[in-house]
């Protein structure tokens, strides 16, 4: 590859007559393995779409033949041409890295590399709202709990809960708590949305507060009449 070719002179001389003569020395181009397999990436994002190119391949093939690559996990990888695919969807919080080892083959001779591919953390939005309790006494005093917030975060943010009915409820760190005294007699349930922010991302989720009947202590009694004749 850098010189196909030598002109050499040879000189035989029996120690008082020499006579010279010109040679060329080829040099016979032989397969080579090709070598220095590189890829332009080595980092997926999580939650990327399957199919995803992760990185572009290249080697070096001193011939320049032409180069078929092979990847040996094939449950989490791809090749099409010189490009490496997802094959999945990665999720960070379940494997942070993945080690593979790629092959090329000139058809006659391979070579092999090993990489790890990284999977990026990516900042995922709050699911799954959940309360404690989705009931409440009528009567309860004002402040009173009524149910406890969570949510699944993958990355454990600090999440801030708000409810939409800031009449009747509050929200206080991750509590549910009544801002009214509930009357069962007047309204039986509340519908109430709330929201799950971890600071860049939201989601939200519509529940039903039902208010529970208390029996209640008979009250005003009243007469018809307060007199009567003698």
């Amino acid at each position: 590859e850098t010189t196909q070719s030598y002109n050499i002179t040879i000189t035989a001389s029996d120690g008082s007559l020499n006579s010279t003569q010109n040679f060329t020395i080829q040099v016979v181009d032989v397969n080579e393995v090709p070598t220095n397999i590189t890829l332009s990436s080595t980092t997926i994002d999580e939650n990327a779409a399957i199919g995803t190119l992760i990185a572009d391949l290249s080697c070096n093939d001193p011939e320049g033949d032409n180069i078929t690559y092979t990847v040996d996990d094939t449950t989490n990888f791809e090749i099409s041409g010189s490009q490496l695919l997802s094959k999945v969807q990665f999720d960070y919080e379940t494997t942070q890295s993945y080690n593979i080892t790629i092959t090329a083959s000139d058809g006659s001779l391979n070579t092999s590399a090993d990489f790890t591919i990284t999977v990026n953390n990516v900042n995922e939005v709050p699911t799954n709202i959940t309360l404690s309790s989705t009931t409440i006494d009528e009567n309860a005093a004002i402040g009173t709990l009524i149910a406890d917030l969570s949510c699944n975060d993958p990355e454990g943010d600090n999440i801030t809960y708000t409810v939409d009915d800031t009449t009747n409820f509050e929200i206080s760190g991750s509590q549910l708590l009544s801002k009214v005294q509930f009357d069962y007699e007047t309204t039986q349930s509340y519908n109430i949305t709330i929201t799950a922010s971890d600071g860049s991302l939201n989601s939200t989720q519509n529940f039903t507060i039902q208010v529970v009947d208390v029996n209640e202590v008979p009250t005003n009694i009243t007469l018809s009449s307060t007199t009567i004749d003698e």
